[in-house]
């Protein structure tokens, strides 16, 4: 089970300073939804060639000299997706039908469950990787700084997300289920900073930050 923090679903609803009762509201749907959605994940590991403006993989050149910038340095990445699956989108309706706040809240503690469940894998995966001398760079995902939002095509046809994690993409490249994730992870032998620090970060300029 992965265990939503309440103050990151109470930024998301954008009331970092709520009072007592809505805290509880809030901490309420977070523990009901902890019961009820089961987060999963895939990945598949690519080694890959880096420029100054462009990182190339699998057969496939993304270009953009931000996400070459962050990945500079880096011989391999790892593509990556997961989701809450569609339980997340069927609480958030049920909910809408009581109120828009409730609704509302279901929202958030999904966006804060699939950040939380998203780093606990990342940590995971960056014990195994650094018992091997590497080490993994915060998350990357399509609609970031120069990455256009269209690359999640490529997402899904590397990573199957059809039919591994039964997501669906639009002809505006949103997925479904809604609170879903794919993303570049860096492997470099050099240590970076911490995925889990850049996410908290007060910088609200730079095109690594994560809104949700």
């Amino acid at each position: 089970m992965t265990a939503i923090p309440e103050n990151e679903a109470l930024r998301y609803l954008s009331a970092p300073q709520a009072d007592e009762s809505l805290r509880a509201e809030v901490r309420g749907v977070c523990r009901s939804m902890e019961q009820r959605v089961t987060p999963r994940s895939v990945w598949q590991e690519y080694p890959c060639s880096v420029t100054d403006a462009s990182v190339s993989f699998g057969g496939i050149t993304f270009d953009g000299a931000d996400l070459a910038r962050h990945l500079k340095g880096c011989s391999a990445l790892l593509l990556f997706a997961a989701t809450l699956g569609v339980e997340a989108d069927r609480m958030a309706r049920t909910e809408s039908l009581r109120s828009m706040a409730r609704s509302s809240m279901v929202h958030a503690a999904g966006a804060a469950m699939i950040e939380q469940y998203c780093d606990d894998v990342q940590e995971t995966l960056g014990t195994e990787y650094e018992a091997r001398g590497l080490y993994l760079r915060p998350r990357y995902s399509p609609g970031y700084g120069d990455l256009p939002l269209s690359r999640q095509a490529d997402f899904f046809r590397l990573l199957e997300l059809s039919k591994r994690l039964g997501l669906s993409l639009n002809e505006h490249f949103i997925m479904t289920p809604s609170k879903s994730v794919t993303a570049v992870i860096g492997i470099s032998a050099e240590p970076t900073k911490s995925f889990r620090k850049c996410r908290n970060c007060g910088r609200t300029d730079c095109p690594f930050r994560r809104e949700g």
